[in-house]
């Protein structure tokens, strides 16, 4: 299924308060605090606010954030930046319900596992990726110790940055966590003021652009149905675009065989995008068995 999601701006003024990561042992744990009031609210407050301060003076920007961009869809440039990132998501309220299956126990030491992610050089048509497989790496060893650390995490990824056009960014990226305090100052903002950043320097804005021009040279390849839909899908994706969008059908459609657009369309008619999708296999895979039996008939 294809989905679109909207980043909400970070408000500094109605951010929920933050416990530091903290860690014992060979494993560190994301925490959040009770709900703080009066001064506790104003404190933590406070220090998200002087922290993203700090991030921005150091990368030489002392003015507030542009306001977010509209909903990814739009026509022109890369559909707009959003703001910064709001903190993770909060738990539903009680335990999970696991089926009365055993959570699995964590060791009490664990090595690091997976490659390093690919060293990130400036280029933007590689930045969406490279992060991607910084957070798989870290999501890979989230219970080694010091792997979720949001300071540790942002210092691992400026050890894969690299080549001449970066290193004024990533330099002063060094020395905002240089005025951190690597108790006190260790939340998980940090790390998420950090993507954001990182988005904004380095996102290629001509990503949703580039993806619709080509969707519409996108085709299908007889009788290769399925590269067909993991490619058109990636595409939409990257272009914005959301299952519902009227645009996605008609484009799907625009990328078949005649033949199998023909017999697609032949009653009962698709109603959604789905529809369309699972009668377009399903004439694909009809076709593919005439023509094998065709075939053996000499």
């Amino acid at each position: 299924m294809l989905t679109t999601q909207v980043q909400q701006p970070l408000t500094l003024t109605q951010q929920p308060s933050m416990a530091p990561v903290s860690g014992t042992g060979g494993t560190s744990s994301l925490g959040t605090a009770a709900p703080a009031s009066g001064g506790l609210a104003a404190a933590a407050t406070g220090m998200l606010a002087s922290i993203n301060a700090k991030l921005r003076a150091s990368l030489r920007r002392y003015t507030n954030p542009s306001p977010p961009g509209g909903p990814p869809g739009g026509s022109g440039g890369g559909g707009g930046r959003s703001g910064p990132p709001a903190g993770p998501p909060q738990p539903p309220p009680g335990q999970p319900n696991t089926g009365g299956q055993a959570p699995v126990a964590v060791p009490a030491d664990v090595k690091a596992m997976g490659g390093l992610p690919a060293a990130f050089n400036g280029d933007h048509l590689r930045a969406d990726d490279f992060i991607e497989e910084v957070k798989g790496f870290l999501q890979l060893n989230q219970d080694v110790a010091g792997y979720n650390s949001p300071i540790k995490k942002v210092a691992f990824t400026l050890t894969l940055m690299h080549r001449p056009q970066i290193t004024g960014w990533k330099h002063n990226v060094g020395n905002f966590l240089d005025t951190l305090d690597p108790v006190h100052n260790n939340i998980p903002d940090i790390w998420n003021q950090f993507l954001h950043e990182f988005a904004e320097q380095y996102q290629d804005s001509q990503k949703e652009n580039r993806a619709r021009a080509q969707l519409e040279n996108c085709r299908m390849k007889f009788p290769e149905i399925d590269d067909y839909i993991s490619w058109f899908e990636e595409l939409c994706r990257n272009a914005g675009y959301t299952q519902g969008n009227n645009e996605v059908f008609h484009l799907f459609i625009k990328g078949l065989p005649t033949d199998i657009m023909e017999a697609v369309f032949m009653s009962p008619i698709p109603a959604d995008y789905q529809g369309l999708k699972d009668k377009a296999i399903e004439v694909t895979r009809s076709r593919m068995l005439v023509k094998g039996i065709l075939e053996t008939r000499g």
